[in-house]
């Protein structure tokens, strides 16, 4: 069984962090219409703290609700990054707080991780994505595209973005989406 839940930071509810990842698109338009087939869409923003396969009828709920997670986080979107130019993404600053909470949500979760962690937790809002373009003449147009637009682009903004994380959620990623667009969002903890 693949992945079917994670445990993410949603921003879809940020008016600055939607108005930055979407003048990001558009300026990526600008280097080709094309790219706008891989971009995620701007009410599924998000950050994801641990990816899961959750098997039916499991305590993943029960864990969620019991893991003991508190205190609410600032995060700082401050540049533009890329993984190769296959991924665009909003970069965060470090932040040791937000890293605890990957951490401690990996440790709890072991059971149900897609794959555990063998790297640094790499925070970052997903823009745009080339895994989910199926002809290999549009992905490398738009592998294209990204090239030239991060050798373009400033690599940090004039002044970064905050928001205060209250909220971690519980999602389902294949379950159609509700009205919002976003993913169906099984638990909520407040921070």
């Amino acid at each position: 069984m693949g992945t079917s839940h994670f445990i993410g930071i949603r921003l879809s509810e940020s008016s600055d962090i939607v108005g930055r990842a979407e003048s990001l698109q558009n300026e990526l338009i600008g280097e080709s219409e094309l790219t706008c087939l891989a971009f995620t869409k701007l009410q599924r923003l998000h950050i994801t703290l641990a990816v899961l396969r959750v098997e039916e009828n499991t305590n993943v709920v029960e864990t969620f609700r019991a893991s003991g997670i508190s205190g609410k986080i600032p995060i700082l979107v401050s540049h533009v990054g890329s993984f190769g130019n296959n991924v665009v993404f909003l970069g965060l600053e470090p932040n040791p707080d937000l890293n605890s909470l990957a951490f401690n949500l990996e440790a709890k979760f072991r059971h149900f991780l897609f794959k555990p962690s063998n790297s640094r937790f790499n925070p970052h809002i997903t823009i745009l994505k080339t895994s989910q373009i199926s002809k290999p003449e549009y992905k490398r147009s738009i592998q294209a595209c990204v090239t030239h637009f991060m050798s373009e682009i400033p690599a940090t903004f004039e002044a970064p973005l905050v928001h205060l994380v209250d909220r971690i959620d519980l999602c389902c990623m294949k379950s159609a989406p509700p009205k919002d667009g976003y993913y169906e969002i099984v638990e909520s903890l407040y921070l």
